[in-house]
Protein backbone atom coordinates (compact mmCIF):
# COMPACT_ATOMS: atom_id res chain seq x y z
CA UNK A 1 0.00 0.00 0.00
CA UNK A 2 1.14 3.91 -0.61
CA UNK A 3 2.46 5.81 1.87
CA UNK A 4 1.81 8.76 0.64
CA UNK A 5 -1.16 10.19 -1.67
CA UNK A 6 -1.12 12.93 -4.30
CA UNK A 7 -4.00 15.60 -4.41
CA UNK A 8 -3.90 19.04 -6.25
CA UNK A 9 0.19 18.25 -6.86
CA UNK A 10 0.46 18.04 -3.04
CA UNK A 11 1.58 15.14 -1.50
CA UNK A 12 0.56 13.78 2.22
CA UNK A 13 1.73 11.23 4.50
CA UNK A 14 -0.84 8.32 5.19
CA UNK A 15 0.57 7.75 8.47
CA UNK A 16 -0.57 11.08 9.62
CA UNK A 17 -3.72 11.73 8.65
CA UNK A 18 -4.60 8.22 10.31
CA UNK A 19 -6.25 5.04 10.45
CA UNK A 20 -9.18 6.47 8.65
CA UNK A 21 -7.14 7.52 5.68
CA UNK A 22 -4.97 4.67 5.39
CA UNK A 23 -8.39 2.47 4.88
CA UNK A 24 -9.67 5.03 2.51
CA UNK A 25 -6.19 4.45 0.65
CA UNK A 26 -6.36 0.95 0.57
CA UNK A 27 -10.26 0.60 -0.71
CA UNK A 28 -8.96 3.49 -3.54
CA UNK A 29 -6.33 1.35 -4.69
CA UNK A 30 -8.59 -2.08 -4.18
CA UNK A 31 -10.94 -0.44 -6.53
CA UNK A 32 -8.47 1.14 -9.00
CA UNK A 33 -7.07 -2.76 -9.39
CA UNK A 34 -10.55 -3.81 -10.03
CA UNK A 35 -10.64 -1.04 -12.81
CA UNK A 36 -7.82 -2.46 -14.10
CA UNK A 37 -9.32 -5.92 -14.66
CA UNK A 38 -12.69 -4.70 -15.95
CA UNK A 39 -10.55 -2.80 -18.71
CA UNK A 40 -8.62 -5.27 -19.74
CA UNK A 41 -11.78 -7.64 -19.66
CA UNK A 42 -13.68 -5.18 -21.71
CA UNK A 43 -10.28 -5.04 -24.18
CA UNK A 44 -10.77 -9.22 -24.57
CA UNK A 45 -14.35 -9.33 -24.83
CA UNK A 46 -14.12 -6.38 -27.66
CA UNK A 47 -11.38 -8.52 -29.56
CA UNK A 48 -14.17 -11.74 -29.24
CA UNK A 49 -17.19 -9.67 -30.85
CA UNK A 50 -15.41 -8.37 -33.93
CA UNK A 51 -14.03 -11.80 -34.47
CA UNK A 52 -17.76 -12.96 -34.23
CA UNK A 53 -18.83 -9.83 -36.42
CA UNK A 54 -16.21 -11.09 -39.09
CA UNK A 55 -17.11 -15.01 -39.02
CA UNK A 56 -20.51 -13.98 -38.86
CA UNK A 57 -20.29 -11.83 -42.06
CA UNK A 58 -17.97 -14.93 -43.79
CA UNK A 59 -21.21 -17.43 -42.89
CA UNK A 60 -23.50 -14.92 -44.72
CA UNK A 61 -21.62 -14.09 -48.00
CA UNK A 62 -21.08 -17.85 -48.16
CA UNK A 63 -25.06 -18.42 -47.59
CA UNK A 64 -25.82 -15.79 -50.25
CA UNK A 65 -22.97 -16.59 -52.52
CA UNK A 66 -22.77 -20.36 -52.15
CA UNK A 67 -18.97 -20.11 -52.30
CA UNK A 68 -16.65 -20.87 -49.13
CA UNK A 69 -14.22 -17.59 -48.74
CA UNK A 70 -12.53 -19.09 -46.12
CA UNK A 71 -11.44 -22.27 -48.19
CA UNK A 72 -10.53 -19.55 -51.28
CA UNK A 73 -8.55 -17.50 -49.08
CA UNK A 74 -6.68 -20.52 -47.25
CA UNK A 75 -6.04 -22.07 -51.13
CA UNK A 76 -7.95 -25.72 -49.73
Amino acid sequence: MATRVAFDGQYHDLAALGTRAAELAAALERAEARLREAEALLAVLTRARNAYIGDLRSEIVTHRSGVDLAALLDGE
